[in-house]
């Protein structure tokens, strides 16, 4: 019974003295640090394998939640990569070796930490602000769908250059629910791409995508 296993998880979770961590997080305010190798190193302690996965594929969840809000292209690629790993680990439960096979995915699950970590860092890089890149990181995964390719350069000038009208084009009260404004804004990220040869054929399909991220971004930066 699927409710059977959860309450079992969560009562492992509380016995292995970790529920009070996720407690004091919220008390304080700004969620669990993720992030943290020290907090990492604590969950690395806990001695049974799956109790520790369990509590990553919480944490992972939670904050790739937070950078949907931000960042949809790369969140759904971590979550995709998280859910391989989460399949491995109930694949794996009741098979030989059982306890090396779920080490083995904890240290999995912490390079997948890692990787998350160094995408969000990764627009200081590069020079520019997380919402610019996440326009950057649409903007070159819809180049690669579309097998087409684009110069590094003008995708960091198009990243901008987006953020920019986004900004513009909603700055009306209740603009998400105007089919005027969001047609315009629509209508000027087209030109924007299409001047810029952006794709080298046109398409209409290409820019679905990147209209996505632009009424995600809006949406993130009023909550």
């Amino acid at each position: 019974d699927y409710k059977d296993v959860s309450n079992l998880i969560e009562e492992a979770i509380r016995s292995d003295g970790v529920e009070d961590l996720f407690v004091s997080s919220r008390k304080v305010g700004g969620g669990v640090d993720l992030l943290s190798p020290e907090y990492i190193a604590k969950i690395a302690a806990i001695p049974r394998p799956n109790t520790k996965i369990k509590i990553l594929e919480r944490l992972l969840r939670q904050e790739i939640g937070k950078y949907e809000k931000i960042n949809k292209i790369k969140a759904k690629s971590f979550t995709e990569r998280l859910n391989t790993l989460i399949d491995k680990n109930n694949n794996a439960r009741n098979g030989e070796h059982t306890n090396d096979i779920l080490n083995e995915i904890f240290d999995q699950l912490t390079s997948l930490i890692e990787d998350f970590k160094s995408d969000k860092n990764s627009s200081e890089e590069m020079g520019m602000s997380i919402e610019q890149k996440a326009f950057y990181d649409i903007l070159h995964y819809v180049a690669e769908k579309n097998q087409f390719e684009y110069p590094h350069e003008k995708l960091l000038f198009l990243s901008k250059k987006i953020k920019h009208i986004v900004e513009e084009n909603s700055s009306y009260v209740d603009w998400d629910n105007r089919e005027d404004i969001k047609s315009q804004l629509k209508r000027d990220l087209m030109i924007l791409l299409v001047d810029n040869g952006y794709p080298p054929e046109f398409s209409e399909d290409v820019f679905v995508e990147v209209f996505e991220q632009a009424e995600n971004f809006k949406r993130y930066a009023e909550a």
